[in-house]
């Protein structure tokens, strides 16, 4: 028997984030968001992958790059990251 895995695409419609403090309020409405997918289809289908838009949790509204550095780069290991990771190991 062949196990089937489905997939849901989250949209968001969240605020561009000026600093990483909005970043962070990004993040946890996209954590919810993957609560409600996962839950939501539950009874229909077995989600192990949600989505979401490249920018999801900050575009890079800045027209130059030291802006995006200054306001908001962050390193590729962080805490979003791992809220992020540690909600789809659930």
């Amino acid at each position: 028997m062949t196990k089937r895995y489905y997939a849901a695409l989250c949209q968001v419609d969240q605020t561009n984030p000026t600093d990483r403090k909005g970043m962070r309020a990004n993040t946890r409405n996209m954590l919810r968001l993957m609560e409600q997918a996962v839950q939501g289809y539950r009874p229909f289908h077995d989600i192990r992958l949600v989505v979401f838009p490249e920018f999801a949790h900050a575009a890079p509204i800045y027209p130059e790059v030291s802006g995006i550095l200054e306001h908001l780069a962050v390193p590729a290991d962080n805490e979003e990251v791992d809220l992020i990771a540690r909600k789809a190991r659930e």
